[in-house]
C-alpha cells in the first residue's frame, strides 16, 4: 500500500481527522503519499532513536501520536531538528494522529479507561473525555496503588481538596489523558468522584485544589502510551505491516 491509502485507512477506520482539536496539526509531517510503504513502526514520539530503529527494521513510514512538527519552524538543521532531519534524509515518511485519536472510539482515552480498570465506560457530552466506575466505592489509597501499577508509573501526582481529605472513596472516574485541558464541566456533569489524567501545570494545579474531586496526574507518557499499543494493535489487525516502536520511551527518569 501506499502512504496516501494507510492514511485514509487511519482516518477512515480509526481516528477520522475531523475529530482533532482547532489547535491541533495532525497529518503527514514529512515524505510523500505516493511512496510504497514496506513497513510501519507506530510510536508516541518522534526521536533520532526511533528514526534509527525504522531505518534498522526496514521501516520507511513512522505512524506517531504527537506530531514531529507543531509549531512553525524557522530553520531545519541538524543542530536544531535531528529528528526532523533524520527523517528526510532517510526518506521515511512520518505522519500524526493526535487529538483525532485520542477522542476517537477505541482512541487514546478509552484504552487509558480501560487499562485504569473502568466498567461501563461512556463519552461525556463533548466525545472528548472517558468515564466509568469502578466495582465498587474503593479508598483512594487502594485504587492509587492498583493504578501504578496498572500503568507502570512509581509516583503519581495527587490533587486532594480539602473537601476531600477524610475518608475519600472513589468510585466514579473521569479520563483525560496526555495534558489537562482545563474542562472540569463534565466532571460535575457526570458526578465523577476523580479525574485521571497526565501532566498538570502548577497555575491548573492551584485551581484543582479548589475543586470538589480529586485529580491524579500520573504522567503524560504513562496515560498514552497504553493507546499507542492498542492504536499499533489495531494496525496489525488490519493486516498492516505494523509495530510498535521500542526505542520510544518516556522522556524522564526517576531518581
Amino acid at each position: 500500500m501506499k502512504v496516501k491509502e494507510i492514511i485514509e485507512l487511519i482516518e477512515r477506520e480509526i481516528a477520522p481527522i475531523a475529530l482533532a482539536a482547532d489547535w491541533d496539526v495532525p497529518g503527514l509531517k514529512t515524505g510523500s503519499r505516493e511512496t510504497e510503504v514496506s513497513k510501519i513502526l507506530v510510536c508516541l514520539d518522534v526521536t533520532s532513536a526511533v528514526i534509527a530503529e525504522a531505518v534498522k527494521k526496514g521501516c520507511n513510514m513512522i505512524v506517531s501520536h504527537h506530531p514531529l512538527i507543531f509549531h512553525p519552524l524557522s530553520a531545519v538543521t541538524e543542530d536544531t531538528e535531528p529528528a526532523l532531519c533524520a527523517a528526510i534524509r532517510e526518506g521515511i515518511a512520518v505522519y500524526a494522529a493526535h487529538t483525532n485519536l485520542d477522542f476517537a472510539e477505541g482512541g487514546i482515552n478509552d484504552a487509558l479507561a480501560q487499562c485504569a480498570g473502568l466498567l461501563s465506560i461512556k463519552k461525556d457530552d463533548t466525545g472528548r473525555h472517558r468515564y466509568g466506575k469502578l466495582s465498587g466505592l474503593v479508598p483512594l489509597e487502594e485504587f492509587a496503588a492498583d493504578l501504578k501499577e496498572r500503568l507502570g508509573v512509581s509516583y503519581l501526582q495527587a490533587i486532594i481538596p480539602k473537601a476531600c481529605e477524610q475518608d475519600f472513596l472513589v468510585e466514579r472516574v473521569g479520563v483525560s489523558c496526555g495534558a489537562f485541558d482545563r474542562e472540569t464541566d463534565w466532571i460535575y456533569a457526570h458526578k465523577i468522584d476523580l479525574l485521571l489524567t497526565g501532566e498538570i501545570k502548577h497555575a491548573e494545579a492551584v485551581a484543582l485544589a479548589e475543586e470538589t474531586f480529586i485529580t491524579l496526574g500520573a504522567g503524560h507518557y504513562f496515560t498514552e502510551i497504553c493507546g499507542v499499543r492498542a492504536f499499533a494493535q489495531r494496525l496489525a489487525a488490519m493486516a498492516l505491516p505494523a509495530e510498535q516502536s521500542e526505542a520510544s520511551c518516556s522522556p524522564f527518569v526517576f531518581l
